[in-house]
């Protein structure tokens, strides 16, 4: 094992070098997935392109690194691959895709990417950042007529689902916190630009419409003020939501804010007794149902990929991750799947404060994001996911190696 270690030592220059490449790599990834991934033609081609170098670059660095180690979250990952490829096979293998597959390969790949000894939490969320930064430049471009005028119902079906879209910015948008809180003293200009972007995300985000995009970043940013804040200063985090809903009435006057509102009041509505004022929540609710329903025919293992869409009588998806992965894969599917974002939780909350941070400023989005939609067939999540499993595995390594008194504060700056 030494000599095999010895042999493939890369030069610290190279692997300067190839951890810098990874991260272009990972920011070109997060900007072509809601740009490109769903389109045809060339565009899905270059998509593919960039995935499939992320790919091969990451797992070649990590196994030239000597990162790529027996951990709980990979095997987990991996059995659950297994669950899925049985319960297709026991129900219709003829339903058997690469989609659901390549998604765990994305998560192993980023996972070991962020489990790698130099991997930092700064710099892979500068590479979600400048992704997410490039893709609202390309998003403002296509839409800058509808921007200017704001006489638009949705934006962002010129690239994908909207919802999708949406996701897109607020996982950037989550990636920026970050950036503006992990460090004690950061340089104005910087807090400048990341702020500016930040608004950017949060702005085109609300564009699109999705309320689940919106409540994630409400979450996500509370979160970290919380996290910043001593407890004296708590109160703006009462006063806060109060000013919020004072401007309620003053944005509802732009129609294309007007169309983003009314699809929280048409929801409020909804659960206070008005069924007929939203029907996608009405459905969504009939879709989880529906899939619980469905898992107690086949506990175990489910009924295969796309079983939810196949027997449900919708067409589709079941538009969220539990009842999703309960009806096509099972007790056993489920578990397998959500495990390692348990014990990440874990390793997170006794690790250094900038990984607990990371952990909970991406947990709501990550959350909120499963009860929109299947997650295990979503790249951008894939990606993330991944990576929060292997940061907070990596921090747990690290802590263990480090006696309490010299652990790091939250604001330690993190070397580029």
């Amino acid at each position: 094992m030494k000599m095999f270690a010895k042999l493939f030592d890369m030069p610290s220059k190279l692997k300067c070098f190839w951890r810098v490449s990874n991260l272009v790599l990972v920011a070109l990834f997060w900007f072509s997935v809601p740009s490109i991934s769903d389109r045809s033609g060339v565009y899905h081609i270059i998509s593919l392109l960039i995935i499939a170098l992320f790919l091969a670059s990451s797992l070649t660095y990590s196994f030239l690194n000597h990162d790529l180690r027996v951990k709980p979250a990979w095997i987990l990952m991996i059995i659950f691959g297994f669950v899925m490829l049985l319960s297709t096979l026991i129900n219709d293998p003829s339903r058997l895709n690469t989609t659901p597959f390549s998604m765990i390969l994305l998560f192993v790949a980023a996972y070991f990417l962020s489990l790698s000894k130099d991997a930092t939490v700064k710099n892979f969320c500068l590479a979600l950042f400048a992704g997410g930064f490039l893709f609202s430049i390309y998003f403002g471009v296509v839409y800058w007529n509808e921007i200017i005028h704001l006489e638009v119902d949705r934006l962002g079906d010129y690239f994908t689902n909207v919802n999708r879209v949406g996701d897109s910015f607020s996982l950037s948008f989550s990636a920026g916190l970050l950036l503006l809180f992990i460090e004690k003293r950061p340089k104005k200009w910087i807090v400048i630009l990341i702020s500016f972007g930040c608004l950017v995300f949060a702005f085109f985000s609300f564009l699109t419409g999705s309320k689940a995009v919106l409540l994630a970043e409400v979450g996500s940013l509370y979160i970290a003020l919380w996290m910043i804040f001593s407890a004296k200063n708590r109160i703006f985090l009462v006063v806060l939501p109060i000013l919020l809903i004072l401007c309620v009435p003053l944005l509802a006057n732009i129609p294309v804010l007007k169309s983003s509102l009314s699809r929280f009041t048409d929801m409020f509505a909804f659960f206070l007794g008005d069924f007929s004022s939203d029907p996608s929540t009405s459905a969504r609710i009939t879709m989880l149902a529906e899939g619980f329903y469905l898992f107690g025919q086949r506990p175990f293992f489910g009924y295969g990929v796309n079983g939810f869409a196949v027997l449900s009588g919708f067409g589709t998806y079941s538009h969220n991750t539990i009842s999703e992965l309960l009806c096509n894969f099972g007790f056993f599917g489920f578990v397998a799947y959500q495990t390692p974002l348990f014990l990440a939780f874990l390793h997170a909350k006794k690790g250094r404060n900038q990984h607990w941070l990371f952990f909970l400023i991406f947990i709501i989005p990550i959350l909120l994001l499963q009860l929109s939609f299947p997650v295990f067939i979503n790249k951008q999540y894939a990606l993330l996911f991944g990576a929060v499993c292997g940061f907070c595995d990596h921090n747990n390594e690290k802590e263990s190696a480090v006696p309490n008194s010299s652990r790091s504060t939250l604001f330690e700056t993190i070397d580029i």
